[in-house]
């Protein structure tokens, strides 16, 4: 399912403003489930390098904590970031 999500994301464009980094997130914690680590581990590089990205454009620095501390999603994919990948990245 959450393959399926991400593909139909990729042909639309767009899952709205906060789904798209919740569907990243859950693909990960998917793959992690089942046993696909290395694919995981990919899945939850890319998704934090998205937001990471996405943070990097938000100018107010209060905003830019905000969004990558308190969108629950967004903290969650940090946290399994530094967890499964260490503080090096992928």
């Amino acid at each position: 399912a959450a393959e399926d999500g991400l593909a139909r994301y990729a042909a639309a464009g767009a899952c709205g403003f906060f789904r798209a980094a919740r569907l990243r997130l859950v693909y990960a914690e998917c793959l992690e489930a089942v046993g696909q680590r290395d694919a995981a581990h990919r899945a939850i590089a890319a998704a934090r390098d998205r937001l990471l990205c996405i943070a990097q454009g938000i100018a107010d620095p209060e905003y830019r904590k905000s969004f990558l501390d308190e969108v629950p999603e967004n903290r969650r994919t940090l946290e399994f970031a530094l967890e499964w990948l260490g503080s090096g990245g992928a």
